[in-house]
């Protein structure tokens, strides 16, 4: 039996600790000698208090807590089973996995949020806790595209405060392509207890694998070499002036000029890649780039080819990649303890290359993009801004969010796969598994990858002011293959 985990903010702690150092020789020199006192007490002993003590969410779920007043920035996780399985043992599973067991690593998902527009916002044991509030059965027969309408519904429906923000949905019987039917889950929870890396990690508990492990062979790129401290702070430097001099993009055909809200209904839309993990490893290594590389040269063609469409021209978009700070061999290893929270959530900043015409100068500008990024601080930088915008009491830091975060256009998130040939989940074998994030702000769009079953699944929800649902669809799926296509 472990004891409950929940990441805290030793790093930002640090960091938080030079920029008080930094604020009191600012006071010095301005001759604030209490001032300077203040800052460096009161700051790093705040922040340590706040980092051993895990009833607090963490400074990153804290901010994601606060700017969402409706609740909707959900994670939602679907998993498509074989075939039919019996609705009652889904729930049965998860239950005795998560809910009835002893291990306080689990106990999260008994705990509600307290939010505080002041203080920081709390984990709580809900004392009146039932699972009966969070499972949800649809018994009626499915299909895909009422799957989808009922995806795109809930990408703009808040979760209940006054109990633990999760909800398991299990839909009995999913018409298939094949004409056959198979059930299916969705799994929602809100973003401030946990980010997909750390929730992946999670739900390994629940599943298990299937087959052969997966061969991991493919393009990888040279580990950094190693470097000064001089040369570390240069770095550091220079990736911090980026993440706070980030231009705005500017509104257009991919961007809206106006915040999004659960008033406006979002297109939540997947697609099975015709290409295999298999050939796109193949492709990389053929090109000399990584499957990542492919994937974001093909979605920016395929937002490309939508722009066109549109007769629309305008400077390259930007995109937030998020990234998780650990590697990914030891992300999901079972070595690795399970905890809850976002602190290993990174991300940097691509420019999307759309003015450029030919496929492969699209995949080039993209490998020098993300090959100049290897060994830089970007993603731990904007990890520890993020945090420390959540320790801001809510009232103070949600108005400083909102004229900073949203500069980009597009959000993307690549999720690593499982890592067998096939997985069971609470007890039954998955054919397929897809995610979805709603954007916020105005950035519009918000892509996922995530490979299963030897296959590359990609999903988009976005803001319905932007494109139609079949417009939507179409850039997901066969535009995006067509890209990937190619570059073979």
């Amino acid at each position: 039996m472990g004891t409950l985990r929940i990441d805290g903010d030793w790093t930002t702690a640090g960091f938080a600790a030079t920029v008080a150092g930094v604020a009191v020789v600012g006071c010095w020199v301005l001759g604030l000698e209490n001032s300077a006192t203040i800052v460096s007490i009161a700051v790093p002993a705040l922040l340590l208090l706040r980092s051993t003590c895990p009833v607090y969410l963490d400074g990153t779920g804290s901010i994601q807590l606060a700017f969402d007043v409706h609740r909707t920035s959900c994670v939602h996780s679907l998993i498509e089973y074989e075939e039919v399985v019996e609705v009652d043992d889904v729930f049965a599973q998860f239950q005795t996995i998560f809910l009835d067991t002893q291990d306080q690593r689990l106990a999260l998902f008994k705990h509600r949020v307290v939010p505080r527009k002041w203080l920081w916002p709390y984990y709580s044991l809900d004392q009146d806790f039932d699972s009966k509030k969070h499972f949800f059965k649809h018994q009626e027969p499915t299909t895909r595209d009422a799957l989808q309408e009922w995806l795109s519904s809930e990408m703009n429906r808040g979760l209940a405060i006054d109990r633990p923000l999760w909800e398991l949905h299990v839909f009995a019987e999913l018409q298939v392509e094949t004409g056959q039917a198979a059930t299916a889950l969705v799994f929602k929870y809100h973003h401030c207890y946990a980010d997909g890396f750390h929730m992946g990690r999670l739900m390994q508990e629940a599943a298990r694998p299937l087959g052969e492990k997966l061969a991991t062979s493919g393009t990888k790129r040279a580990p950094a070499k190693g470097v000064s401290t001089l040369c570390l702070i240069g770095r550091s430097i220079t990736s911090l002036w980026k993440l706070l001099m980030l231009p705005q993009d500017p509104a257009g055909p991919l961007k809206p000029a106006t915040f999004t809200s659960p008033s406006i209904p979002k297109h939540a839309v997947w697609h099975l890649s015709e290409l295999s993990v298999k050939q796109l490893k193949a492709q990389g290594r053929k090109v000399g780039c990584s499957i990542n590389d492919l994937i974001l040269a093909g979605v920016a063609g395929a937002l490309r080819e939508f722009t066109q469409k549109n007769g629309a021209s305008f400077p390259n978009p930007q995109a937030a990649v998020w990234v998780s700070l650990q590697p990914p061999n030891r992300m999901f290893s079972e070595a690795t303890p399970i905890s809850w929270g976002n602190s290993t959530l990174g991300v940097v900043y691509l420019d999307l290359p759309l003015n450029a015409q030919a496929p492969t100068t699209r995949l080039q500008a993209i490998q020098a993009s993300t090959s100049s990024l290897v060994g830089s601080a970007e993603p731990l930088l904007a990890n520890k801004i993020m945090a420390l915008f959540g320790t801001l009491p809510a009232a103070i830091s949600v108005r400083l969010w909102n004229l900073v975060a949203f500069k980009t256009t597009v959000s993307i998130s690549n999720m690593p796969g499982p890592q067998y040939e096939g997985y069971e989940f609470l007890g039954h074998p998955i054919a397929n598994a897809s995610f979805w994030v709603p954007p916020i702000g105005t950035a519009g769009i918000f892509i996922t990858v995530l490979s299963c079953s030897g296959r590359v699944g990609c999903s988009m929800c976005v803001d319905s002011r932007l494109m139609s649902k079949h417009q939507a669809s179409h850039l997901i799926g066969r535009a995006l293959d067509n890209e990937l296509l190619a570059l073979s």
